[in-house]
This record gives structure tokens, C-alpha cells and sequence, in this order.
């Protein structure tokens, strides 16, 4: 493709995104010229890490439990999951702290595990 056509593709994509955003982003994006320019500023905009943002998912962290029965590769990937978006708003546990706090909501009748997990950490 050609420079002048690159050009003209892109305008029409920035046409058509512009037509996709709310009132409010949109005002925010009005000044862009090309479609990266558009989204460098709606990820300045939204990529920050707020202090809302930061509770919302410490609470998702403490507030998730094994249930009974459940499965510990699903408790453990969700797990992992809240920690990388922990990490990726510069909240950051070291491996003692993950794993400690992973253990704590484990089920009752998974103490054996707790258990084993817990003796080993300590180590």
C-alpha cells in the first residue's frame, strides 16, 4: 500500500471509532489526528491506576475463597489472575505473602493441604 493510502485508511478508522465512543471520551479524543495518536490518549485516560480501581480488586483479592468441594486449579488460577492485575497497578506481594494469603481462604476440609503448603513455605 501506498503512503496516501495508509493515510486515507486511517482516517476512516478514526472516523468509525469516533463514532463508537461516549459524548464524554469522545470530547477527550476530539484533538487526535491519527488513530494511534486516539489511542495513546484513551490509554493515558484509562490505564491509570486509581484508588478505586486499587480497592476494587484488593477486595477481589480478600474476598475470594475456595469453596468446598471446589476445584483448587480454579482457585489457584483465579488467584493468580487478581495478583497480575495487582501487579500491573504496582501493588505487588512477595511469594511469601501470595502464598500465605492463598492458604488462608482455603476450605476447612482442605487443612491437610494447608498444612503441607504451610510447612513448606516456612521453610
Amino acid at each position: 500500500m501506498e503512503n496516501d493510502d495508509w493515510e486515507l485508511l486511517d482516517r476512516q478508522v478514526l472516523g468509525v471509532i469516533r463514532l463508537t465512543l461516549t459524548k464524554n471520551i469522545a470530547h477527550n479524543v476530539a484533538e487526535a489526528k491519527t488513530t494511534a495518536e486516539m489511542m495513546s490518549i484513551m490509554s493515558d485516560m484509562h490505564e491509570k491506576p486509581s484508588a478505586s480501581n486499587k480497592v476494587h480488586l484488593m477486595k477481589k483479592l480478600f474476598y475470594l475463597k475456595m469453596g468446598e468441594g471446589a476445584s483448587v486449579v480454579t482457585y489457584i488460577n483465579e488467584f493468580n489472575t487478581i495478583i497480575s492485575q495487582l501487579t500491573s497497578v504496582e501493588i505487588n506481594f512477595d511469594d511469601e505473602v501470595r502464598a500465605l494469603i492463598l492458604l488462608a481462604y482455603v476450605p476447612n476440609s482442605r487443612e491437610s493441604m494447608r498444612a503441607v503448603v504451610s510447612n513448606s513455605v516456612g521453610k
